[in-house]
């Protein structure tokens, strides 16, 4: 009997700084040198788009991740034409490891420059690269932390809608006439969301299913308390 092989997921959205917003994943190939060996790769895997950083994810297990950050750009992302193929090319200096396994260990910067080519499969080559241009504008003008990690962004690039199946009893009467916009704050991340409330609960419903459950429920009378508290040295409701 054939078994089908289940990818092991090694991205966590702990590998994005504090306060980094989760933005897109592409299915791809990245060529670039790798820090241990200083060969030239070029290795299939899934391309994570961050607000302040690109981080490929090889589909070998065996393969570090590697993380590409804004500030180590030293040149403007750019389009160009090889056999055939529309890829986009990035310039750094530094090349982060994220090691994996059992033992937490520090990631592992290492000061290589290097040209790194990102080849899309299944989405359009245009696209992606306005979404990667648009964010290093952002990082590289100083715009404060507040304004560029910033949900409301992510609403331009996606149209997400309530999940209305995780609903808990058709009886339920809504109290919104759609959903908001959140983010749940736990420890060094934020995961952003959409917040839906009926008669008897609160519901949240993570954008990205990434290490997370499709939606959490919460009811009303399991609420003790409620307090309100600053975010980032800003009142927040």
């Amino acid at each position: 009997m054939l078994g089908i092989q289940v990818r092991e997921q090694r991205f966590s959205l702990y590998h994005l700084e504090e306060g980094e917003i989760y933005i897109k994943d592409f299915i791809g190939l990245v060529q670039c040198v790798n820090p241990l060996t200083e060969q030239i790769e070029k290795l299939p895997g899934i391309i994570h788009v961050g607000s302040r950083s690109i981080i490929f994810e090889p589909d070998d297990s065996s393969k570090s991740i590697l993380k590409f950050h804004f500030r180590n750009f030293i040149d403007k992302p750019k389009i160009l034409f090889i056999e055939k193929k529309e890829i986009i090319k990035i310039m750094v200096n530094k090349i982060i490891e994220v090691p994996y396994g059992k033992t937490p260990r520090p990631f592992q910067t290492y000061d290589i420059t290097s040209d790194c080519f990102l080849e899309f499969i299944y989405s359009k080559v245009d696209v992606t690269f306005e979404i990667i241009f648009e964010l290093l504008e952002k990082f590289n003008n100083k715009q404060t932390v507040f304004e560029f990690d910033s949900i409301e962004y992510i609403g331009n690039i996606y149209t997400f809608k309530f999940d209305y199946t995780r609903i808990k009893s058709i009886n339920e009467k809504f109290f919104l006439k759609q959903e908001l916009f959140v983010k749940k704050i736990v420890p060094l991340i934020e995961i952003p969301g959409l917040l839906m409330l009926t008669e008897s609960r609160l519901y949240y419903q993570p954008l990205f299913t990434l290490n997370n459950k499709r939606s959490y429920s919460l009811k009303y009378s399991n609420i003790e308390k409620l307090f309100k508290r600053r975010v980032k040295l800003r009142e927040v409701n």
